[in-house]
């Protein structure tokens, strides 16, 4: 058995949205999607030869051994099928549709194929005195990457459907409209950027639903960078500002809906000694924002404030034969 039977590539009829990955890009947008190059296809004069021309992108770079190892085993598997000859392609565009465009009775359809980490797109246009097809091949994980990096938050809905965020405004944007509909136990927020006007706008909005209002300007936000791990370990350090995994263990500890028993508090509104009271969130300092069982909303401080989370009871009974 050769290797271009060892899979089953299969195509599908390209959507509108996706017509301008069958194309020429600019050199930028070719790069934001992690296009490797095309393959130019020729079925020549009798309609029964096949002549390909390989064209990179991006001075090659995404051209790998890996790469070049798969895009064989695709042709020589639509070899079989829809690149067999120009009459086997103009077949299968009429039978499964894909038609991208029609220009003075040319009509040129797109067909996607996709494997684990790479995407085709063909294009196909079989009439005699052109190039019959084009195949754009992209490398999924270039813009998958990009996506992850440029993401500046991220919201849960009731611990189960989780959204990110890549548009600073959209995600702020998202919050307060969920905090408006919600409540606020409802939800959980985590914001990765270090900008510090979204950091602000993010605490700002959750200091609102608590009706307060954030006592820290945009000013001590751009000057309070995550500290380094050798400050995180200096006890002089234990109340300035923490890092990203330092808020993110104490969202773990203390998720919305926590009980909390208060012990002491170091403030001069302080919330009086063993209180109880209800988690809200943590924003990006850490602070606990909290319901307080007495009405009072003021945040809890980890590491100056001293409190508990109340572990619940489970009352267990014990059922004795014959009762």
């Amino acid at each position: 058995m050769d290797r271009s039977e060892r899979k089953n590539y299969s195509l599908c009829p390209a959507s509108p949205e996706e017509a301008g990955l069958f194309y020429a890009k600019t050199l930028e947008k070719s790069a934001e999607l992690g296009a490797i190059g095309y393959l130019r296809m020729d079925f020549g004069r009798s309609g029964k030869q096949f002549w390909t021309t390989w064209f990179d992108e991006d001075s090659g770079k995404l051209n790998t051994p890996e790469f070049k190892a798969e895009i064989d085993e695709v042709v020589n598997t639509l070899r079989k099928s829809l690149l067999k000859d120009r009459a086997s392609m103009r077949r299968f565009c009429w039978e499964h549709g894909g038609l991208l465009s029609e220009s003075y009775g040319m009509r040129q359809y797109g067909y996607c194929l996709e494997t684990e980490h790479y995407r085709y797109c063909l294009r196909c246009k079989p009439m005699e005195g052109d190039y019959d097809g084009y195949l754009w091949c992209y490398d999924k994980r270039i813009p998958e990457m990009a996506m992850k990096e440029n993401v500046v938050g991220r919201i849960r809905f009731f611990d189960t459907e989780e959204l990110e965020y890549t548009d600073p405004d959209k995600y702020v944007a998202a919050i307060k409209e969920a905090l408006a509909c919600l409540s606020p136990l409802a939800i959980r927020c985590e914001t990765l950027t270090d900008d510090p006007q979204v950091r602000k706008a993010v605490d700002d909005a959750l200091y609102e639903v608590c009706g307060e209002e954030n006592p820290r300007t945009l000013e001590e936000y751009s000057s309070s960078p995550a500290p380094t791990l050798e400050e995180m370990e200096s006890e002089e350090n234990m109340n300035a500002s923490m890092s990203r995994e330092q808020v993110q263990r104490i969202r773990e500890q203390y998720p919305p809906g926590t009980r909390i028993r208060l012990y002491h508090m170091e403030d001069a509104q302080a919330v009086p000694e063993d209180t109880e009271g209800t988690v809200v969130a943590v924003d990006d300092m850490g602070q606990i924002h909290m319901d307080w069982d007495n009405g009072r909303t003021l945040a809890l401080i980890p590491g100056e404030d001293s409190f508990s989370a109340i572990r619940q009871r489970q009352d267990m009974t014990m059922q004795m034969g014959g009762m």
